[in-house]
């Protein structure tokens, strides 16, 4: 068994002891004016990012009509700052942009597929800007971090049912292409990361908040259109060490899905997969249900009991 799934068969067994000791509680918003909706509670799931979150070389045309529909099981914080359903096209924002006007982010299939598994409707917001570094641009405390952090804190205040709790359930991040670029800001990525998701912990009042991102396609000595990218090794073995060492971080293979021709970029199959693949870690990570845990406890709660006096 690999260390990574031995931490985390540990931390649920742990997490359930948690949870049976004292409540904890999650970053959101709780009002009491009455509303009615299926749920007292929804999962908020943040996306963030460079250009392969925004989907930069995402294409309208190439989505089936059934993705063109409102995804009404999915809740979506919009350029307009307002909730609605889902509905492409997503991007761009006015801090992003889209080769071809408008398109739409690994969002397309994350929200829904989270959705669909869980029978209940989901909420996501996303703040990605392409180009960006993580040694310079998302450095917590710099302005596009805080611009993240106050979209996520601005969404929960604004959500329109004010009866539900609103929970940050999960952080899912695809950067990491432009510290490619540069030797320094490669060989720092591995800090750089792990201080980004401590702050983002912090800030968001979620220690335990799981941490999901797409590793980076790029190997070797990368040419595109935008310059040479020689350091994509040292980002994606940074970003195995960090899944390896941070407890609640997992990362994401994307070397195999669908690319633009630019050899940087997902083209629209890619960006769609990688909202699929995003949404199966994270299904895969949630927490055990009262069932697990009532047969776990079969097999620990004998270990705990108090001894009798013969055993002492």
């Amino acid at each position: 068994m690999s260390i990574k799934i031995l931490n985390r068969c540990v931390g649920v067994v742990f997490g359930i002891f948690v949870v049976c000791a004292t409540k904890v509680q999650a970053f959101s918003l709780i009002n009491t004016n009455s509303s009615s909706y299926p749920s007292p509670s929804i999962k908020l799931f943040i996306l963030a990012g460079q250009s392969n979150m925004v989907g930069s070389r995402s294409n309208l045309n190439d989505l089936p009509d059934s993705w063109r529909e409102p995804q009404d099981n999915v809740l979506w914080y919009d350029q307009n700052n307002t909730w609605g359903s889902l509905i492409v096209p997503t991007e761009p924002f006015p801090f992003s942009r889209v080769f071809n006007g408008v398109g739409f982010g690994p969002e397309i299939t994350l929200g829904t597929r989270i959705a669909q598994e869980l029978n209940e409707t989901v909420a996501l917001v996303k703040y990605a800007k392409g180009g960006t570094t993580l040694a310079v641009d998302w450095q917590p405390g710099g302005e596009l971090y805080t611009s993240m952090i106050d979209r996520v804190k601005g969404a929960i205040a604004e959500f329109p049912v004010t009866s539900v709790n609103v929970d940050i359930a999960g952080f899912f991040w695809m950067q990491g292409e432009s510290d490619a670029y540069n030797l320094a800001m490669a060989n720092q990525y591995e800090q750089n990361l792990t201080n980004f998701i401590t702050q983002v912990r912090q800030d968001l009042q979620e220690p335990n908040l799981p941490f999901i991102y797409g590793k980076v396609f790029l190997t070797g000595t990368q040419e595109t259109p935008f310059g040479t990218f020689r350091y994509g090794d040292i980002i994606r073995q940074a970003q195995s060490q960090v899944d390896q060492q941070v407890p609640g971080t997992f990362a994401v293979e994307t070397i195999d899905l669908s690319q633009h021709p630019d050899n940087i970029h997902f083209d629209s199959p890619g960006l769609m997969a990688l909202g699929d693949r995003f949404a199966d870690e994270w299904l895969s990570i949630r927490e055990p249900s009262p069932l697990a845990f009532l047969g776990l406890s079969l097999v620990i709660f004998p270990f705990l009991r108090p001894k009798h006096q013969d055993e002492a």
